[in-house]
This record gives structure tokens, C-alpha cells and sequence, in this order.
């Protein structure tokens, strides 16, 4: 093996140098630095793969010459290294397009600790039973609170307590009414609903407790209004309505209804 030393090598004429011929191979031994970091060099279609590890500082590499595996000099990837449009911060994440996105379903997004779903609308939902937008199937409405109903004139109550939970337009309604003062006259027994009933509605009534409430007990109803009305359910007789003059202070009613909302 023949040695060469000198300290710089220029191509005899032009601005062009080559090292060997095709096939040869040029072998740089460990240890030894290459320093182009003030040049521009220029990569073959393919780079040829080593075993070991190449590092490249500052330089720009297609990705088309690019084989194996690159690890960055930290052994890390941050955000700071990563260029895609969108925001990059911890809420969203890199897509497939080379896009930073938000987490989870569009449209959508979770209340923090609590990891509960919150739609951008309102009226949004979710379908139920089915793998397509269909009507019938779409959930777009829940509710449960407390409520203090709104007695007719010449009645009024020293305990007023219900609860109500909404599924969709059904309403469970239930709780106490303990009458304080009633005017005796003949004016209709209606209280307040928390929704708007829908259509003629005939509100189902689980249980009343209360007395003179006919001989079977007490029927409700409501015709499209937010009002509901009480009716004396008789044996062997229409019903008739229930009325002031029916109700006394210190009697209670102990209810559940269910009926539709508009």
C-alpha cells in the first residue's frame, strides 16, 4: 500500500476533483473527522447503508435518501423538532397529513378533571343503536334537578318538593305537596310542570296519597301547556274535577308522573 501526504488537494485544472474510480472504495478509518460543514455536499439517490452510526450536523437530508433508522444526537423528539401546519402544544397531536390536531371527536372536547364530553352545541347528541345518523335513535337531550311547582290561585303549600329527571322528551316527575292554606272555592287544582307538556297528554300517575281525591283517587292531565290538572277518578261515575273545595290545609299528596315534553 502506497502513502500519500500532503496538506491540500487541488484538481489540476477546472473546479472539478475525483477520488477513485467506479467500484473503488474510499474508507475514511475511525477516528478521523470529515469537515464539511462549510460545504455543500451532495448525497447519491440512495445513501449507502453502514453498520454504526452516521452524524450529520446542519445538514438538510431528502427523505428519499434516508434508509434504516435515525435517532436524533439526544435520543429525543420534541415538539421543537417537529414541523407540521396546525397548533403544537400539549393538547394536540401529529396526524398522518402532517397536521397538528385537537384529541378526541370533532366537535367535541372534555371538561378536565372530570374527563366528561362536551359538545361544541348544544342540540348536538348521540346515536344509539345504529351505525348511521338516523332520527329516531338520536339522544340530544338530558336533564335531572330539583323543582318548586307554581300552585293555582287560592292554594298554597308548606312543602313543595319534586324532582324531575329528563330522558330525550320523557319526564319523571315526583315528589311531596303538603297543602298550607286552600280558599275552598271552586277553582280547578293545577300545579306547575318543569317542561312543557306535549299535545293532549295524559300524564301517568303512579302514586297519589291524599284525601278526597274520589272514590278510586286522582287522574292528571295536561293539554299542551306547562300547567297540569287533577281529576276525582269516581266508581261508577265520570270523573270530576278536583278542586279547591276538595282540598284542606295540613293534607298531602305524594306523586310521580311521567308524561312527554314538546
Amino acid at each position: 500500500m502506497s502513502k500519500l501526504e500532503v496538506d491540500k488537494i487541488d484538481p489540476q485544472s477546472g473546479t472539478d476533483l475525483e477520488l477513485g474510480s467506479s467500484g473503488d472504495t474510499i474508507t475514511i478509518p475511525t477516528g478521523v473527522t470529515l469537515d464539511a460543514s462549510n460545504a455543500t455536499t451532495t448525497l447519491p439517490a440512495n445513501v449507502v447503508t453502514t453498520d454504526g452510526t452516521q452524524t450529520l450536523t446542519n445538514k438538510s437530508i431528502a427523505a428519499t435518501q434516508l434508509t434504516g433508522t435515525i435517532t436524533p444526537s439526544d435520543n429525543t423528539v420534541s415538539l421543537a423538532k417537529l414541523t407540521a401546519t396546525g397548533t403544537k402544544d400539549a393538547t394536540t397531536f401529529l396526524r398522518g397529513d402532517n397536521t397538528f390536531a385537537a384529541a378526541g371527536l370533532n366537535g367535541w372536547s372534555e371538561d378536565g378533571a372530570n374527563n366528561n364530553l362536551l359538545p361544541a352545541s348544544a342540540s348536538a347528541g348521540i346515536y344509539l343503536g345504529v351505525n348511521s345518523a338516523t332520527a329516531a335513535n338520536l339522544l340530544d337531550d338530558y336533564e335531572e334537578g330539583s323543582f318548586t311547582t307554581t300552585l293555582n290561585a287560592g292554594l298554597t303549600a308548606s312543602i313543595n318538593d319534586f324532582n324531575y329527571t329528563k330522558i330525550g322528551n320523557f319526564v319523571i316527575l315526583s315528589g311531596k305537596l303538603t297543602v298550607s292554606t286552600s280558599d275552598g272555592s271552586s277553582t280547578n287544582v293545577t300545579m306547575s310542570l318543569p317542561f312543557t307538556s306535549s299535545g293532549r297528554n295524559a300524564v301517568t300517575v303512579a302514586l297519589v296519597s291524599g284525601p278526597n281525591t274520589g272514590d278510586i283517587g286522582l287522574a292528571a292531565y295536561s293539554n299542551s301547556s306547562s300547567d297540569i290538572s287533577f281529576y276525582n277518578v269516581n266508581d261508577n261515575a265520570n270523573e270530576s274535577n278536583h278542586r279547591n273545595s276538595d282540598v284542606s290545609g295540613g293534607d298531602e299528596y305524594y306523586f310521580t308522573f311521567t308524561y312527554r315534553s314538546a
